[in-house]
């Protein structure tokens, strides 16, 4: 019977059940090199700063497309009501139909345009897109450094919590062999029942220890998985790692570290990148002010040609070229009130000695 029912728990059980319990119960070694590998390809945040950078590179090719001409093709077709023609008699001449009634209309366009001057609205574009994309890529840059860091720590926590488990656990056998020790003294008659119990305690104490570790270990653990991608229930075996000596020029005054932190951190480029962007798109709103230059050509080939009279139901062509200037004198101050909005939002922000003196 106990067969029989063995028999049918392993029937029921799907295949991929038996491949992930073994998977689970094999520990897979995890160097800190192949943590940090599995933690840059599988962090979903990184992945979204790269999409991001993706669409600001889109963004860079987007404004610099303005510098190019546009060229557009329409046509169309319009059925309109019949009208009177319009038809005009003089004497000794046959009668000459000026407005024909063409209730069918057929119109084909090419156009095309391109700016000349722009007052710099074009180039601010570029300018500030570009350097969106620089600040996408500090983004992204700093993501990794913090996703490094993050990974390491994680790594040495749960090397530290494994062994800080180990330590206690033969703490606590260590006790367990003072306790029996006391036990056949006290039973021999040399030491009170109260030494017993101190001894007792402590054990106790060192066992309550043990389970905090073993908490802390399966905690920083789950942490670990997390940062690498593994399963939850993947167990990892970790190799030891050594910490390198600190090199002969390092600094070693709380200054000179922190000057030393502070060069080329991606997160005060990527700051400064966006501060440059905000700059160049205040000069974009200060070009709308300026006078804006442009060609224009186009090529009809209509049925019939409202350009040439009179109007015949035949298919003719026609062209146009020409040269747009424009220039706004007065907008009611809306390009002066954008320039102080994104002033007062590109301003670097200035403290007072004070700021950073204790107390």
């Amino acid at each position: 019977m106990k067969r029989l029912l063995v028999l049918t728990i392993l029937l029921a059980v799907p295949p991929l059940a038996f491949s992930e319990l073994q998977e689970a119960a094999v520990a897979q070694p995890l160097t800190l090199e192949d943590a940090l590998m599995r933690a840059r390809t599988t962090s979903a945040r990184l992945a979204s700063f790269q999409a991001l950078n993706r669409a600001a590179l889109d963004g860079v090719r987007g404004a610099e497309a303005g510098r190019r001409p546009d060229l557009d093709v329409q046509a169309s077709y319009s059925r309109n009501s019949n009208v009177p023609e319009l038809i005009l008699t003089t004497p000794g001449a046959p009668p000459r139909t000026i407005f024909p009634n063409l209730p069918n209309q057929w119109r084909t366009h090419v156009g095309a345009s391109l700016p000349i001057y722009t007052g710099g609205r074009v180039a601010n574009q570029i300018e500030s897109a570009k350097h969106t994309e620089r600040a996408t890529l500090a983004d992204r840059d700093a993501a990794i450094n913090d996703l490094v860091a993050e990974t390491h720590i994680a790594y040495v926590s749960v090397l530290f919590a494994r062994e800080n488990a180990r330590v206690l656990r033969e703490a606590i056998a260590s006790y367990e062999a003072h306790l029996k020790d006391a036990r056949a003294r006290q039973e021999m008659g040399l030491i009170a029942s109260n030494e017993v119990l101190a001894v007792t305690v402590e054990r106790e104490r060192a066992e309550l220890g043990r389970v905090q570790a073993e908490n802390a270990a399966a905690i920083a653990t789950a942490n670990l998985r997390r940062l690498v991608g593994l399963p939850t229930a993947a167990e990892i075996e970790l190799d030891p790692i050594s910490s390198d000596p600190p090199a002969a020029n390092s600094p070693t005054t709380t200054e000179a570290l922190v000057e030393k932190a502070s060069e080329g951190r991606a997160e005060i480029e990527g700051l400064r990148a966006r501060i440059r962007s905000l700059e160049a798109t205040t000069r974009v709103a200060q070009s709308s002010s300026k006078p804006q230059a442009g060609i224009q050509a186009g090529f009809d080939f209509s049925n019939p040609n409202p350009r040439i009279l009179p109007l015949s139901g035949a298919w003719k062509d026609t062209w146009s070229v020409g040269l747009n200037v424009s220039w706004k004198i007065l907008d009611g101050g809306r390009v002066k009130w954008e320039h102080e909005g994104r002033t007062m939002t590109t301003d670097r922000p200035t403290f007072a000695p004070s700021t950073y003196e204790a107390g």
